[in-house]
């Protein structure tokens, strides 16, 4: 579904048991100073389920392309300190201690695009500001996961270098299938990209895959990977 994102995001948040919730949320909120006074940006919010595992003490701040999405958003976030922001230009510069940026690279089908979100991150954290970068690991997008696949691990040919390619995913619990389509970026091309926003690499990590529903599981590749940069 190309527009999944703009006019269905019901679709993809309507799924509970998956491991975007249980392997990688939980993950990211490691990383975060949870603190008073800590100000958070999640940027490509979509339904603000990685908020749920955050403190309600931290000034968060929501973004989506999808109005549909924010509403969710701010319907499921009833009891955080929420500001939503609709358009990139409303987005304060040097004001954010933390900003996600989780599973949103592999949406957007353009390098240019990217290095913008990139530039406009940078732009709106704070000196001393992180931004934690989440992703589907590029390199093993044949594999079958605990709650996901793509046609590569079907019957479309992967060729990691066939950099921008676009290719379907299919996201599922243990009631249901949706699926929607991202675009394949090398790790290399990444990496480059992060540098020229002229983001500084902290650390890398891989994470694991585990089971807690159905028969599907591979922990000998990595379903996701989150990079820490700073300024």
């Amino acid at each position: 579904m190309d527009n999944i994102w703009l006019f269905h995001p019901e679709l993809y948040s309507s799924l509970d048991n998956e491991s975007r919730k249980y392997i990688l949320h939980p993950k990211l909120s490691e990383y975060i100073n949870q603190s008073k006074n800590i100000k958070l940006l999640d940027f490509g919010c979509g339904d603000g389920s990685f908020i749920k595992n955050l403190s309600n003490n931290l000034e968060i701040s929501l973004y989506d392309i999808s109005s549909k999405a924010l509403a969710e958003a701010k319907s499921n976030l009833k009891d955080y300190n929420i500001k939503t922001y609709y358009e990139l230009d409303e987005i304060p510069n040097n004001n954010f201690d933390y900003v996600i940026l989780s599973l949103v690279l592999m949406t957007i089908d353009n390098k240019d695009d990217i290095l913008n979100v990139l530039n406009k991150i940078y732009s709106s954290l704070s000196p001393t500001g992180t931004l934690l970068i989440a992703i589907t690991h590029p390199c093993f997008r044949n594999c079958v996961y605990s709650t996901f696949q793509t046609d590569y691990s079907k019957n479309k040919n992967f060729n990691y270098f066939n950099e921008g390619e676009k290719f379907e995913v299919f996201l599922r619990d243990n009631k249901k299938t949706v699926s929607f389509f991202d675009f394949h970026w090398t790790l290399s091309t990444t990496i480059n990209l992060i540098i020229e926003s002229n983001f500084r690499i902290k650390k890398i990590e891989e994470l694991k895959d585990k089971s807690d529903i159905g028969k599907y599981f591979n922990s000998n590749f990595s379903p996701y990977m989150i990079i820490e940069c700073v300024k």
